[in-house]
């Protein structure tokens, strides 16, 4: 018997929580939020807010269904197609869209009213047009989600224990771990006297960081727990 939607409604919940709270943009320097993410990804805010929450807006599935990739395909459409603006700051008309997407307006209206599925040569001058990778309109929003933190959506529905829970898990507790390092002085001062030291002292140095590394990754509370359910 498999488990409740609630119990993997919750799992997800929890798992995304850990990725906004350690998974940093790189150009700001400090977690995502649900607008960012819905943004990047063509999901709703009110999607993303609820997948945080444990209470999706539509059932969730530990693997993707094909009807809803079709479905969710067809709701990021026209969400990053809503988004678009041109060089006058002028929402897209669907002539425009079309035209700059590289088809016709008649098969762009198909896909945006899900008459229609991109077939693969669409998807790249598709993609390129919206500013989101190929992937991310191959996926359902939780896999689309997934994709924009650089993980594997079964990271976010598979059970506890799974190889690629587990490699979610020790990838987050190192994230942490490297950011407290970034900011501890002892290691800051350790790299730099490593930079002119002799090679066959700088092992010496390289032990000490990583023995500071290992006591990091050991400290309670670093990492909020990734698979509580």
């Amino acid at each position: 018997m498999g488990e409740s939607s609630d119990v993997l409604a919750q799992r997800v919940a929890a798992r995304l929580d850990c990725l906004f709270e350690n998974v940093f943009s790189a150009r700001l320097g400090r977690p995502w939020t649900d607008g960012e993410v819905a943004e990047a990804t063509g999901v709703s805010v009110a999607e993303v807010a609820a997948l945080r929450r444990g209470r999706p807006l539509s059932p969730v599935h530990r693997d993707p269904q094909h009807e809803h990739v079709a479905a969710g395909f067809t709701e990021r459409l026209n969400h990053l197609l809503s988004q678009r603006r041109d060089e006058h700051g002028e929402p897209y008309s669907l002539r425009a869209a079309a035209r700059a997407a590289g088809m016709s307006p008649t098969y762009l209206d198909k896909l945006l009213e899900g008459r229609s599925q991109p077939t693969l040569s669409k998807l790249a001058p598709l993609a390129s047009f919206l500013g989101v990778g190929i992937d991310v309109l191959t996926t359902d929003s939780l896999g689309a989600i997934a994709r924009h933190f650089g993980v594997r959506r079964e990271a976010l529905t598979y059970e506890p224990g799974s190889p690629v829970v587990v490699e979610l898990e020790d990838t987050l507790k190192a994230l942490a771990a490297y950011r407290r390092i970034s900011q501890s002085p002892e290691a800051v001062t350790m790299a730099f006297r490593m930079a002119d030291l002799p090679i066959g002292r700088r092992a010496e140095v390289s032990a000490a960081v990583e023995e500071l590394f290992l006591e990091m990754t050991s400290r309670p509370g670093e990492v909020p727990p990734v698979s509580p359910v």
